[in-house]
């Protein structure tokens, strides 16, 4: 399932191998109630639209801004891919005005600033990054630097910081850039000034947004039909094949889409199932076993990818306490590990069973404290006890798998926007 981002990113590569000229828009502030999407870009050719900065009345603009550029552009002689005398980047206000909002038919007043880009051979080279990015599911941000109508694209990742941007790039914006890589502070485009009238226009592009269910029983299968129609890529844990390929049939029929991936097949050893991915990136089966102690078995290889701060969303619904109680030691030393924890982690279960998983991993913290080498172990034991969330999802009633998962993913996207429009 494609993201309105992706496709107006491989539309701005595609305009540049066509040699056709579009404008790159990029949200960075909002006011009033005029949303201002994380990660969102879109692409504007002089008759097509690709990516959404949002919708609306203040969108509609920013398309006859962009085209106004095109328009100026192509009024100058030289091929496309030179150098003209015209304006590349602009930052513009879009104020939607009374008229406008009475005209349009909404009633939500604002405004949102954005910047807008010809696109140029620097672009372009930072476009093909970004999605080599993407299509890796890291998060890096693009930090543009604006001096006098000139400009530059820095691309900002971890775990590593490049020496072009330690030179390009004050000391204080590489710090902001790396607390928001790391989940230490909001993931939202903000314009930091430096002196001279010079300042950077820093725009995170975030890795897709991924859920790793644990159980791929009838609440595991009703939230990966749910899930994708929002945005997630989903990842299913399970030590039965059966039901992963049945959760997997039933998201894809929902989607409308087919079901010919070959059957997952199990290790050769009896005691290690090998984690299998198909082919589709929507949702991925990993069949695992979940008896076991070691971290890379019990997660199929996938204990990192599980503790992305700012994208991984964990929800446990297993067949029992014994599994989800197995789910979060596990998870606990693969954090103790790396370091890092996931942005959400929730589990299913009545009140008697949240107790008994939770006494049972004090009674972890405690023991683990009193070793030397388990000690970082019972520290993030206690965070993800601080970090989980149970019972699952968000209180709308119901009692049916359907609506447990409706109200889990309802509960993961409210994480994920941190209850604000996008």
């Amino acid at each position: 399932m494609t993201t309105p981002l992706d496709e107006a990113l491989h539309f701005l590569e595609h305009c540049w191998e066509e040699r056709k000229p579009v404008v790159q828009v990029v949200p960075i502030t909002s006011t009033g109630s005029v949303p201002c999407p994380v990660s969102a870009r879109m692409a504007v050719s002089i008759d097509k639209v690709s990516g959404t900065i949002g919708g609306g009345a203040v969108e509609a603009e920013a398309i006859k801004e962009a085209r106004d550029m095109i328009k100026h552009f192509l009024s100058m002689s030289s091929p496309i891919g030179e150098d003209k005398p015209h304006e590349k980047v602009k930052l513009k206000t879009f104020i939607l005005r009374d008229e406008v909002v009475s005209n349009s038919g909404m009633t939500c007043g604002g405004g949102l600033r954005v910047m807008l880009e010809m696109n140029t051979s620097e672009s372009v080279s930072v476009i093909k990054s970004i999605i080599s990015h993407r299509k890796a599911n890291r998060s890096v941000v693009d930090c543009i630097k604006v001096d006098k109508g000139s400009f530059k694209h820095i691309l900002i990742s971890l775990p590593a910081i490049t020496s072009e941007a330690k030179i390009d790039v004050l000391p204080e914006v590489v710090s902001h850039v790396e607390k928001l890589l790391l989940g230490t502070e909001p993931a939202k485009t903000c314009i930091i000034t430096a002196t001279g009238g010079t300042f950077y226009v820093c725009a995170p592009v975030l890795s897709s947004p991924t859920l790793f269910v644990l159980g791929s029983g009838h609440v595991g299968q009703a939230v990966a039909r749910i899930a994708p129609l929002s945005g997630f890529k989903v990842h299913i844990f399970d030590d039965r094949e059966d039901m992963l390929i049945s959760a997997k049939k039933k998201a894809m029929n929902a989607m409308g889409r087919g079901f010919g991936e070959k059957p997952i097949t199990s290790s050769p050893s009896p005691s290690i199932l090998e984690s299998q991915t198909h082919d589709d990136n929507i949702i991925t089966l990993h069949c695992v076993d979940m008896k076991s102690d070691d971290t890379h078995s019990f997660f199929g290889g996938q204990q990192e990818a599980l503790l992305d701060h700012l994208c991984s969303y964990i929800i446990i619904v297993t067949r029992g306490h014994f599994y989800d109680l197995k789910s979060l030691r596990i998870l606990a030393k693969a954090a103790a590990k790396y370091g890092k924890l996931p942005r959400y982690i929730g589990m299913i279960g009545s009140s008697r069973k949240i107790k008994m998983v939770r006494d049972a991993l004090v009674v972890d913290i405690e023991k683990l404290k009193k070793e030397k080498e388990t000690v970082k172990i019972a520290e993030y034991t206690q965070k993800i006890l601080d970090l989980m969330k149970a019972p699952i999802g968000l209180p709308i009633g119901g009692s049916t798998p359907g609506e447990i998962a409706v109200s889990i993913v309802g509960e993961v996207i409210f994480k994920r926007t941190e209850g604000k429009k996008i």
